[in-house]
């Protein structure tokens, strides 16, 4: 479905497809895009390496890597938000780059966009989580829920990623990206050695938000120095009030108001107003973005 919708589009824009092949067409090709295609692969690797190692190195391999499945599959549906959002930058960017535009304020724009989303819902299921899994699962609630409740809290270091890394993508600083994925594969694949065999789906998912964590971090400060972005203290005062307050109104949402459906909405309201009055994110902000992706 998604092909033909897509399909439909391209033609829409360009009138026809013409199909053709060539072998010189096809290596200047290859030999522009293979640095993105090691990146996608590196990343598939400590995005992927935990369920493989949980499977091959335990006795109830199979049973421990279907718990850590159960949360994994939500977290890689609410990645498709973070995705998305680096789809419409990438071009915004590279934009923004080639004109020799400021960057600083269309990336704390994106990251706010992505930012606030993200620690909505980490509040939400670091409170909810047995809530959450109780509704979906049926089966080892208690354990699932405590893995699913480490793997989620590594959402904003994923959204971080998307934002960073599709902005030095954007400067095809590919070797740095690269380079940084690597060093990321290896952390994972030790820390998942050292914690598997103790903890199990628990390790991994220890393994994998230190991992994502370290990638995330070595991003923006690669970006603050390829890019040179400016550190804005008054941005992070904000964010960080923001993060404060999210965290107390889901843990108070969590102790007084049941059912947790209704304190579930109240959170999602108290994060949109708190966004609003602390200027994280505005309609001014949201429509500037749209409209450079146009």
């Amino acid at each position: 479905v998604t092909f033909f919708i897509v399909l439909i589009l391209v033609l829409k824009k360009t009138g026809r497809i013409k199909l053709g092949f060539g072998i010189k067409n096809g290596m200047i090709i290859l030999r522009q895009s293979y640095p993105f295609a090691i990146l996608i692969l590196l990343m598939s690797f400590f995005n992927r390496f935990d369920s493989v190692l949980l499977e091959r190195m335990l006795e109830d391999g199979k049973f421990q890597a279907g718990i850590y499945a159960q949360s994994f599959r939500i977290l890689d549906s609410v990645n498709m938000f973070a995705v998305l959002m680096a789809g419409m930058l990438l071009p915004i960017f590279s934009r923004m780059i080639k004109q020799k535009d400021t960057l600083g304020e269309m990336v704390k724009l994106s990251f706010s966009l992505v930012f606030v989303p993200a620690v909505t819902l980490i509040s939400i299921t670091f409170f909810y989580n047995k809530e959450i899994i109780d509704l979906l699962y049926n089966e080892e609630i208690e354990f699932s829920s405590q893995v699913f409740q480490i793997l989620m809290t590594g959402f904003i270091f994923i959204a971080t990623s998307y934002v960073f890394g599709t902005l030095l993508t954007a400067n095809r600083s590919l070797k740095e990206l690269n380079i940084l994925a690597l060093v990321t594969v290896l952390i994972n694949l030790g820390l998942n050695l050292i914690l598997i065999p103790e903890l199990k789906a628990l390790g991994s998912a220890i393994a994998s938000i230190s991992t994502q964590g370290f990638f995330a971090i070595s991003q923006v400060l690669a970006a603050k120095r390829i890019v040179n972005l400016k550190v804005d203290f008054s941005f992070l005062t904000r964010i960080a009030i923001f993060t404060m307050i999210l965290i107390l109104s889901s843990w108070l949402s969590y102790r007084f108001i049941s059912p947790w459906g209704i304190g579930f909405f109240m959170v999602c309201m108290i994060s949109l107003i708190t966004a609003g009055l602390l200027k994280i994110l505005t309609i001014k902000g949201i429509y500037r973005i749209i409209k450079s992706d146009e």
